[in-house]
């Protein structure tokens, strides 16, 4: 018989922990760094969305009790939507009936408590692998590229200096290429609410200035405009 090979312990996280009562966050954090992973804690949602921002973590668990204007729902939807949160969401409640809800805010785990550590964990690790094994960390058409690594646009070995909404509609471009996407599916993946007269030219005004870092400087134009309609990117 073939000796067995030993499974390789999986290697120890910076996660990120928003919300919960103190003394929930207290024993969650506290069980987790006993399994070797560091975590820091915010007990707002603001704070948590200040430190997602500034920081790189591996995974990021929102409990639905939030101190603060924003519940974990709130804080959920908002990092989901910000194209710089592609991390692993998290949420923990005290019941299962919260989970449809967890999902819909963008959520990638629900869990309610109480619930073991070592549950939490695997839950965590189950996540990083599949999102790995699935996310293209490159978008190119042509001569142009977005790493979504280090969010960094590039064209003909040049850096573009792109806005940091600039960045996000090229993101949403590059992902359609070289389909159609209309100024409302703009500016609903970027903004949501009402699309009215005011979100159209909010809409162009930022695709002009996008134009302007992307095109001009080089021979041959990449995003082309739909009239009355979009815009696409293509060769």
């Amino acid at each position: 018989m073939a000796p067995s090979k030993k499974r390789e312990a999986a290697r120890p996280l910076q996660l990120l922990l928003i919300g919960g009562t103190r003394s929930f966050a207290e024993e969650v954090a506290s069980s987790l760094e006993l399994g070797g992973h560091q975590v820091d804690y915010a007990a707002s949602g603001r704070l948590g969305l200040r430190l997602a921002a500034e920081h790189r973590f591996d995974a990021v668990i929102i409990c639905a009790h939030v101190r603060g204007a924003l519940d974990g729902f709130q804080v959920c939807e908002t990092m989901r939507s910000d194209f710089r949160h592609d991390v692993p969401l998290v949420m923990l409640g005290e019941s299962t009936e919260a989970t449809i809800a967890a999902f819909r805010a963008g959520a990638d785990a629900y869990m309610a408590w109480p619930f073991a550590r070592e549950e939490l964990e695997a839950r965590l690790h189950a996540l990083l692998r599949r999102i790995r094994a699935t996310t293209t960390t490159t978008l190119r058409v042509h001569t142009l590229e977005l790493d979504l690594t280090t969010l960094e646009a590039h064209r003909e070995g040049q850096r573009l200096a792109v806005t940091r909404t600039g960045m996000r509609i090229l993101r949403v471009l590059l992902e359609a290429a070289p389909n159609l996407v209309t100024r409302r599916q703009l500016h609903e993946t970027l903004w949501g609410g009402d699309y009215d007269h005011q979100s159209d030219a909010k809409v162009r005004a930022h695709i002009y200035v996008l134009r302007g870092t992307v095109d001009k400087p080089f021979d041959r134009p990449l995003i082309h405009t739909h009239r009355c309609c979009g815009y696409r990117i293509s060769a």
